[in-house]
């Protein structure tokens, strides 16, 4: 799909995935992203030519809270990415620990990672649940 250093994916990527391909993703499929970022994982046995921790725990691309809320709806059973965590990592507690690497994020993504990656102020709840739980 092209993505690269700190981009984005979120469900249209998939839904285009599955226009292109005629393959639609089913309530319990078990999705795999394939980013490519595995090559650049320190215990990389097959290539060491790429190993590069940063890009592989800071750098790689994740999803928008839509591509997750999407997952839920398709009711997809198991999600595996190639990369050091299913979340995008400037939507963690790295955007804090590396202010630099916020910063080429943002610049990369032409937009602050506060509106990409808003903090949630209000909690959701149903007429199941109380406010403290």
């Amino acid at each position: 799909m092209g993505v690269g250093d700190y981009d984005i994916y979120g469900s249209e990527h998939f839904e285009r995935w599955e226009h292109d391909t005629g393959i639609a993703i089913e309530p319990n499929d078990i999705l795999i992203i394939h980013t490519g970022y595995h090559k650049h994982y320190p215990e990389n046995w097959t290539d060491r030519q790429e190993v590069d921790e940063t890009k592989y725990f800071i750098r790689h691309p994740g999803p928008t809270r839509e591509f997750a809320e999407w997952l839920l709806e398709r009711r997809v059973r198991w999600l595996a990415v190639d990369v050091g965590s299913a979340d995008h990592p400037m939507n963690t507690v790295i955007r804090r620990l590396r202010a630099d690497e916020a910063e080429d994020a943002e610049q990369k993504l032409g937009r602050s990672l506060d509106e990409i990656f808003p903090r949630r102020t209000t909690r959701s709840c149903t007429p199941s649940c109380s406010p403290t739980t």
